[in-house]
């Protein structure tokens, strides 16, 4: 956050440079005045003409900071508009070692040749730049961040001399990086070290002519908010990481900016772009082609690299003027400026982490870094986060999706929720193999945690998630906690004070994977627990996947419980007292004790030996609920996508799945019924050039509604893999509603799916995955025709450029959401529309080799590519 605490400001005000340089790198810690405040209008001019004798220039040196809280601002209350000015030199301002909480508020900074501020500082190091302009800069950089690793034991001379040296082992690197030699690159970003963490809020950017970027991230960590960025030109354009960077942009705006790899944003491949919102571009231009934000992959050279370029979000500049300061009315007065959240970077380190959560403040937001992996297993400290303070938020990377790659590793009582703390969100995040509790729920009855997109892998213990009230039990989760008696018996049970007085705990799009526990996987003992779009898969309980006893209230919907075992319960285990409401869950393969309850057991009275009687009922929703976590990014669209008809729910379930491609060609082709759904085998690889012949026929597809998917939640991550073969689809006829979902589709011959379908046909691809498929296309989007053949479609890039004027008959439409296409070497395009509609959306295209384009549209309605 911005300035977390008050500050001191002096009383004297600066004129001279040398002066101001004096009194602050002759700071002591221990000194009380750490604010020096600049007097307004005042202009610093480190650009001087020397001795008449002398004709050459020369430059007053450098301010440079190594005390921790130091802040120089302009005026009183540090306003830009006050014209504090700094003018030429090489470097104005260098921090360097590990100084925190460094502030620069309200300064103009312009003409430096070099960079105006060298953030050199090591991990520790940090600083927020508030309401500062840079304009009219050369060099590499008008801020650059990056770790000297000298601790400061260099001249001005050196350190002007060392930023080129720096900056230019770029050049190597992208040279490694096309030779896949990640030791080799992993070696230039252990000689950087790790850098500093800048702030950048309510800030100018403009006219900069630099060899890089306006601002520069070498292996450090920046955040804009509020930021404007114009005019600047530079290899990158606005702002560049590169080794390891990490970047967070919020409210800032782009505009008239230019550059080789990008026009705004340049992100490489080893760097991270944690945090994109509500961000403007306009009119800004880049030598590759996007003007936006550049997410590097592979580099052939310097300026020749694949990846892919994300737009801005907003229509118009959202950026805000600084607000003015709030002076407190004393001697010495007190300066606080607001704090915004989410955090500047993100946590890789456990222990950075868990003290950030221990000690936030109400409201903040913690980005664990994408494919971050914390291994709790050997942790001899404790390890657990206390989450106490309200909208806490703990999320994996900028968008808070599971497909972040953040696992947890071991560790007992990873979070715990104490006291009253309502509106926390934990999303995003994987715990694997943890003991014991993995989460303790232990907050008051008006408490709230909503876990989202998170999942729970091979936990061993009591129960992965248990939601009681710890304060009751003087903050402990005691022994009798999981013993029946404290579960079933009401009269002697030693909790029966915690009926009703535990907190709130809801679960969206998550899921609970070979769980292995002496209680449940979710043990409620009172509160209240809330599932939603939630599955339970191979999970065994000595009680059941889902236990709530002593008043608790449980609400489940649109959740999948598949071959779990429990003692009383296979799936649901509701104690006398207790509430349960369920609507639209699948239930399969389920089992307890003596088989007789798989799906949902309501206890009546149990015996003192804990024999139970009730009532048992089973779910009855079709399959289909199974796909809840189809889309990796963000919650489920309400309703069918746009072209899309409403699908009925398909019957019969399929409960059996696929690892053959001639069992799944010949079961879809002898289905002619509407609605069926045939599921392929996790980790399946389905061999289509086996199919006889290697014949151009694939699987057709001509029934309405019909779902194939990948395991029986449609994900990628399944691994369902179809290979080979000259083609995998084909959809034919008039076809409505068809979904493919999850599937990996690789290595065919002439074009992987024809889409050939009339103008009613609509099919959506969901979370699939094209790669290495050769020939002609990766997709296909046109109407059969008879008297067309393929070599007519595909004569010549000429011909397909003039179809319109042979009147092409209207095609089917085509939805793709959250696909991948990469690797893919075809003639033509990776999805080639003729005459159809495409509609893409949230789709990654990454190293494919083609002719025309990634996605090109021969249609006689330009309006088709959606």
């Amino acid at each position: 956050t911005l300035f977390r605490s008050a500050y001191v400001i002096s009383e004297y005000c600066y004129s001279d440079w040398m002066e101001l340089r004096h009194d602050i790198e002759s700071a002591l810690e221990q000194d009380i005045v750490d604010a020096f405040v600049i007097c307004p209008n005042t202009i610093f001019n480190l650009t001087l003409a020397a001795e008449k004798m002398v004709s050459t220039e020369y430059n007053l040196p450098a301010i440079t900071i190594k005390k921790s809280n130091t802040v120089i601002q302009c005026g009183k209350d540090g306003s830009r508009e006050n014209k504090c000015i700094i003018v030429g030199g090489t470097n104005q301002i260098v921090i360097n070692s590990s100084p925190s909480g460094v502030k620069l508020v309200g300064l103009t900074m312009l003409h430096s040749t070099n960079s105006a501020v060298n953030a050199a500082g090591d991990y520790n190091a940090s600083a927020t730049i508030y309401d500062c302009e840079f304009s009219s800069h050369f060099g590499p950089a008008a801020v650059l961040i990056h770790n000297s690793g000298s601790g400061g034991n260099y001249t001005e001379g050196e350190l002007s001399e060392s930023i080129p040296v720096i900056l230019s082992s770029f050049r190597e690197d992208m040279h490694n990086r096309n030779k896949d030699d990640e030791i080799q690159r992993r070696s230039v970003v252990q000689q950087m070290g790790n850098s500093m963490s800048v702030d950048f809020e309510y800030c100018t950017f403009s006219d900069n002519r630099v060899m890089y970027a306006a601002v520069v991230v070498v292996g450090g960590r920046a955040r804009s908010i509020n930021s404007v960025f114009s005019r600047n030109i530079a290899e990158w354009g606005a702002v560049g990481a590169v080794f390891d960077g990490i970047v967070s942009i919020a409210a800032s705006c782009f505009s008239l900016n230019e550059g080789n790899s990008s026009g705004s944003v340049y992100i490489d491949a080893g760097s991270h772009l944690i945090l994109s919102a509500n961000n403007f571009g306009s009119n800004n231009f880049a030598v590759n082609g996007c003007s936006s934000i550049f997410l590097a992959g592979a580099c052939q050279s310097e300026t020749d690299c694949n990846g892919v370029c994300v737009d801005h979000e907003k229509s118009s500049c959202v950026a805000e003027s600084a607000p003015r300061f709030t002076i407190a009315p004393s001697p010495t007065p007190i300066i606080t400026i607001p704090t915004t959240s989410p955090a500047p970077w993100c946590f890789s380190d456990w222990e950075k982490l868990l003290a950030a959560v221990n000690s936030a403040a109400t409201g903040e937001t913690f980005i664990i870094c994408p494919n971050t992996l914390f291994d709790l297993a050997n942790y001899e400290e404790s390890v657990t986060a206390v989450i106490r303070t309200s909208n806490t938020v703990i999320q994996c990377g900028y968008n808070g999706s599971k497909e972040g790659g953040c696992v947890i590793s071991g560790g007992s009582d990873i979070f715990n929720v104490s006291g009253s703390p309502t509106d926390v969100k934990i999303m995003g995040l994987v715990m694997y193999r943890s003991t014991g509790v993995a989460v303790n729920a232990g907050g008051g009855p008006n408490a709230s945690i909503a876990f989202i997109d998170c999942e729970w892998v091979e936990h061993v213990g009591e129960a992965a998630v248990l939601v009681n009230n710890t304060a009751l039990q003087d903050g402990v989760v005691h022994s009798e906690t999981f013993s029946d008696n404290a579960y079933f018996s009401l009269s002697s049970n030693p909790l029966l004070s915690q009926t009703r007085l535990s907190m709130m705990v809801t679960f969206e799009r998550c899921s609970f994977r070979d769980v292995s526990v002496t209680a449940a996987s979710v043990s409620v003992i009172g509160g209240t627990v809330v599932f939603g779009g939630t599955n339970f898969y191979g999970n065994v309980a000595e009680m059941s996947v889902i236990g709530v006893f002593h008043g608790g209230h449980a609400t489940i919907s649109d959740s999948c419980f598949v071959n779990n075992k429990g003692v009383r319960s296979g799936s649901v285990l509701i104690s006398a007292g207790s509430v349960l409401e369920e609507q639209n869950n699948f239930g399969f393969n389920n089992t307890n004790l003596n088989g007789a309850c798989g799906d949902v057991f309501l206890a009546e009275s149990c015996s003192s030996d804990n024999n139970c009687i009730g009532s048992c009922s089973s779910f009855d929703a079709p399959i289909s609920v199974c796909r809840v976590t189809d889309a990796p990014f963000g919650l489920q669209p309400e309703g069918p996508p746009a072209g899309a008809s409403a699908q009925p729910s398909p019957s019969p379930v399929e409960t059996d799945c696929f690892s053959d491609w001639k069992d799944l060609s010949r079961a879809i082709a002898s289905s002619n019924e509407a609605g069926r759904t045939f599921v392929i085998c996790p980790s399946a690889v389905l061999d289509a050039s086996a199919y006889p012949d290697a014949s151009l026929t694939p699987i057709v597809l001509r029934s309405d509604d019909m779902l194939i998917q990948c395991g029986l939640d449609g994900l990628n991550s399944n691994n369902c893999t179809i290979t080979g073969g000259v083609a995998h689809f084909r959809i034919s006829g008039s076809p409505k509603g068809v979904k493919l979902s999850g599937l990996t589709m690789r290595g065919a011959k002439l074009v992987s799916v024809f889409a050939a379908g009339d103008t009613d046909a609509v099919t959506i691809f969901s979370n699939c995955v094209w790669e290495e498929n050769n020939g002609l296309a990766g997709i296909l989007i046109y109407k059969e025709d008879p008297s067309l053949t393929l070599t007519d479609l595909f004569s010549s890039v000429e011909a397909l450029s003039s179809m319109a004027d042979r009147l092409l008959p209207a095609s089917m439409s085509l939805i793709l959401e959250t696909c991948i296409f990469k690797n893919n070497v075809v003639i033509y395009s990776v999805a080639l529309n003729i005459n159809g509609n495409l509609s893409v959306d949230e789709c990654i295209f990454l190293g494919n080799v083609l002719q025309v384009g990634v996605l090109c549209d021969v249609t006689m309605n330009l309006s088709n590519l959606i």
